[in-house]
């Protein structure tokens, strides 16, 4: 594909791609006096500023063949517009879609790209991953057929699991559904976001989860992989079958099992500037190529 431009699009998943590219903060984001100690620098200020309407312009340099400029579209929890589109249901019983100011002056930039990457959500189903306050379970892998259940715990229904997780794959689908009716030209990618540590020791930071985890502990290694390889799948089934192209984590970054490997974590449910510039190496690969 000949590309002369890439849009990048997303919530706190966007950070790693962002450092993957080069110095972004320059001017573009107020670090609060008060450290929030929940993160690492990494995300000083990206959720309490508001750059809802202003792209930061980066540059993806290629092993071969010219850079390709990256236009970068951040949603930051200070833009109030994280549910970007507004669904509502008319009349004749249609579901309508309204995009929000954030969202709308979004769109009118992605004119000039001839990709969109999408970065957007990934972390709700995060507190299944990691906050243990439920009463003992398992399930079945969504990769797997009648086996990996735990013996003396309360086996649940891959349906009840699916249950849970479709609301939060609506939220990544309606946005992207909502780009490819307005711009159906473009070639539109969802970049799953990383898996979990195998140990959470291996954090640097805890984010949001320190208090819940003194008060419930963890959740244990392997259903913590389920539950990301369950999320991970729906999504991209999901995507796929509306022709959105979703790209899992590279490879390289993770260990036999599928789990993170810590050099290329940032704190407990993010990837690091390294991370992100195997994810950019792997869309130059796959589909700037």
């Amino acid at each position: 594909m000949r590309v002369s431009e890439v849009s990048l699009v997303g919530h706190s998943h966007s950070v790693c791609m962002l450092d993957g590219l080069g110095n972004w903060r320059t001017n573009r984001v107020n670090v609060p006096e008060q450290e929030d100690k929940r993160y690492s620098q990494a995300f000083q200020g990206w959720f309490s500023n508001d750059l809802a309407d202003q792209s930061i312009e980066l540059e993806l340099k290629r092993e071969t063949g010219q850079p390709v400029p990256v236009k970068c579209f951040p949603i930051f929890e200070g833009s109030r517009g994280t549910g970007l589109v507004i669904p509502k249901r008319e009349a004749d019983n249609k579901l309508r879609l309204t995009a929000t100011p954030t969202f709308t002056n979004y769109l009118r930039e992605f004119t000039s790209s001839d990709v969109i990457i999408s970065t957007l959500f990934g972390n709700e189903h995060a507190r299944y991953i990691y906050i243990n306050d439920l009463p003992a379970y398992d399930f079945i892998a969504f990769d797997r057929q009648g086996e990996g259940l735990k013996e003396g715990v309360q086996p649940i229904d891959r349906q009840h699991i699916l249950n849970i997780l479709e609301p939060f794959v609506i939220k990544v689908k309606r946005p992207l559904q909502y780009i490819q009716a307005k711009l159906p030209e473009k070639h539109i990618v969802h970049l799953l976001p990383p898996p979990p540590l195998k140990d959470m020791r291996d954090a640097s930071v805890s984010e949001v989860f320190e208090e819940h985890f003194e008060k419930h502990g963890q959740v244990d290694e392997e259903l913590r992989l389920k539950w990301y390889g369950a999320y991970c799948l729906i999504v991209e089934k999901t995507l796929t079958k509306s022709g959105i192209r979703v790209l899992s984590s590279p490879k390289q970054c993770l260990d036999q099992d599928g789990f993170l490997l810590p050099k290329f974590a940032e704190g407990l449910t993010h990837g690091n500037a390294e991370y992100g510039k195997e994810v950019w190496a792997k869309i130059d690969k796959e589909i700037l190529n």
